[in-house]
């Protein structure tokens, strides 16, 4: 995460659990604890699970579970095969509203997210499929939120730890697997993003990551990449200006004003004249939404003729960020 220093804030392992995961189910639980300082060092023999464990680490703190089985010879082939389906799944999704935004919050069954979309107006005549792929790509998890019997505190419990038993982390109870709820009806799944997306959504900042990303990989590298930076006059205490991404690339600044709705704001256009008299090269509208309203798409238009050449104004939708749709 991202502390007010715009420090790095990484995770610090002190230790971890195993429950039946994947080859450490010999025991019920087992635990490694790990030092604060200092290196941790995995060693052994081939095929006792050194990558198994590394593998329960992603799970822990993405909520993914990488394939061992699975080497890379650089990081450009890495990049192509984790993000392989993810964003064909994702633009799907999105194009049929029900991306993992759709799915913030508790838990939902497929019958919650179906009446969630059409309450909202969106039909959703393929939204299994589309809870399929997202599943399938790993950005959406399958799971039960139950109650548990003994203290009614409601939690989610993931397939990977689904068995016949639960233990509730709340009072330590364990109580049985329900097989219907409600009565008379089978316990449904239910769909929830993996914590990665989930904080993603949560945060609003998909949008500026699928444009840093798309800007990245068309035409630019971008380098000291700074988000939600905010510019001061000397002396006031307000804001002058919002910028949601600024880096440098070629030498020169680039910024973007990244959306998930279709419509900008005049704050908007001001925040892009103001970065052109900052001497800002390049600036885009970035939206995951499929197009811009008609005024909104008009008035980025007639910001570009007015601020060229000085500065290139740039307009993006889900086609753009999200191309893969086949």
């Amino acid at each position: 995460m991202m502390r007010s220093n715009n420090a790095l804030c990484f995770p610090r392992i002190s230790r971890v659990t195993l429950q039946r995961f994947s080859l450490y189910s010999s025991a019920a639980s087992i635990t490694v604890d790990m030092p604060i300082d200092g290196v941790f060092c995995l060693a052994g023999a081939n095929g006792l699970g050194k990558s198994t464990f590394l593998a329960a680490l992603s799970y822990g703190l993405t909520g993914i579970v990488a394939d061992p089985a699975r080497t890379f010879k650089s990081v450009s082939e890495w990049e192509v095969a984790a993000f392989a389906g993810a964003e064909a799944a994702l633009a799907r999704a999105l194009d049929a509203r029900v991306g993992p935004d759709a799915l913030l919050g508790a838990p939902r069954t497929f019958a919650e997210l179906r009446g969630l979309l059409q309450m909202g107006g969106q039909r959703a005549p393929e939204l299994l499929a589309r809870l399929a792929e997202l599943v399938a790509v790993g950005l959406v998890l399958r799971g039960y939120a139950l109650p548990c019997p003994r203290c009614a505190t409601r939690e989610w419990y993931p397939l990977a730890e689904v068995r016949e038993s639960l233990a509730c982390p709340g009072c330590g109870g364990v109580f049985p697997l329900p097989v219907q709820s409600p009565v008379g009806a089978e316990l449904p799944w239910h769909y929830r993003p993996n914590g990665l997306v989930n904080r993603a959504v949560d945060l609003d900042v998909l949008p500026h990551l699928l444009a840093l990303r798309h800007w990245s990989t068309t035409t630019l590298r971008p380098s000291c990449i700074v988000t939600g930076l905010e510019l001061r006059r000397s002396g006031e205490a307000d804001a002058d200006m919002e910028l949601d991404l600024l880096f440098v690339a070629d030498g020169a600044l680039h910024a973007a004003e990244c959306k998930a709705g279709a419509k900008l704001t005049a704050k908007d256009f001001a925040t892009a004249r103001r970065a052109a008299a900052l001497g800002v090269r390049a600036f885009a509208f970035a939206t995951t939404a499929p197009s811009w309203e008609a005024d909104t798409a008009a008035g980025i238009a007639t910001l570009a003729a007015e601020l060229a050449p000085d500065m290139t104004v740039r307009s993006w939708v889900a086609a753009q960020l999200l191309p893969s749709r086949t």
